[in-house]
């Protein structure tokens, strides 16, 4: 009875959020996490501990949204998250735990990316470390697409400080979409971001060069 609670808590707070109301949402998002927690320490589980950080991770979301914009709560809750999948996983290899904690990698790569460069960087490597342990088991379309994000999301953090690792990274997205058999539509979309971004970045070198060559 009371997962189907946190669940319908889960759902209002997600409808808030979608019509960004965002104090409505950060409500039951927190009823959700309270009424996980108190699962939790009834009947301990893996199962529960996961529950209650995909819950904490939906917290850090609204934080990090840009309408809310709070990084340091934001992160707060990406790490607790962080910390409940990785005690998970030393327990047991779980391949959704793993998925999760990649997604929550991702996230608080995100977060650091225009805030602490260094540490988005090693997120990032995190994530890819995962999905590319997952795809070993399971190459699925969609798993591909998330792996090739990934290294999309490298490239652009380098994409004004280290122009040859942006194009390495850059590169290595279209690779890893080319793994995909069945080229459709979301393919190509995902392939067009990916030579959008590495178009983008040559215009710039261009667009450097030139006054160089002028003064030279």
């Amino acid at each position: 009875m009371k997962k189907t609670v946190a669940v319908g808590y889960i759902n209002i707070a997600s409808l808030y959020f979608r019509e960004n109301n965002m104090k409505r949402a950060e409500k039951w998002y927190f009823r959700a996490v309270d009424a996980i927690k108190w699962i939790e320490n009834m009947e301990p589980s893996l199962e529960n501990k996961e529950a209650l950080a995909r819950a904490y991770n939906n917290v850090a979301d609204l934080f990090a949204d840009e309408m809310v914009n709070d990084r340091e709560k934001a992160e707060e809750f990406y790490l607790v998250a962080e910390g409940i999948f990785e005690s998970i996983l030393k327990i047991k290899a779980i391949i959704s735990v793993k998925k999760n904690l990649a997604t929550t990698y991702d996230n608080i790569g995100n977060l650091y990316s225009n805030w602490k460069k260094d540490e988005a960087y090693s997120y990032y490597l995190k994530s890819i470390g995962i999905k590319e342990e997952v795809l070993e088991v399971s190459a699925s379309r969609e798993e591909i697409i998330d792996l090739a994000t990934s290294y999309n999301n490298l490239g652009f953090l380098f994409v004004d400080t280290n122009k040859e690792k942006a194009i390495y990274y850059y590169e290595k997205a279209i690779k890893t979409l080319d793994r995909i058999g069945n080229k459709d539509k979301i393919y190509w979309e995902n392939l067009g971001v990916c030579y959008t971004n590495l178009a983008d970045l040559y215009l710039s070198l261009i667009h450097i060069s030139e006054p160089t060559r002028l003064l030279s």
